[in-house]
């Protein structure tokens, strides 16, 4: 929907709570409406991972 994409230009993502993976490490995923890179910081907190520029 299109106010879901709005809220993620402000950094609202939301994640895909049915594909998301622990890496050994932290719970990671992608947001159910543009596809950001997630992890999650604590219970019910998640943020957009950084992108690394090589």
């Amino acid at each position: 929907m299109f106010l879901n994409r709005i809220f993620c230009i402000f950094g609202k993502h939301k994640p895909d709570r049915h594909k998301v993976r622990h890496n050994g490490h932290t719970f990671v995923g992608r947001c159910k409406h543009c596809g950001t890179p997630m992890m999650r910081d604590g219970p019910k907190s998640w943020s957009a991972v950084p992108v690394r520029s090589e």
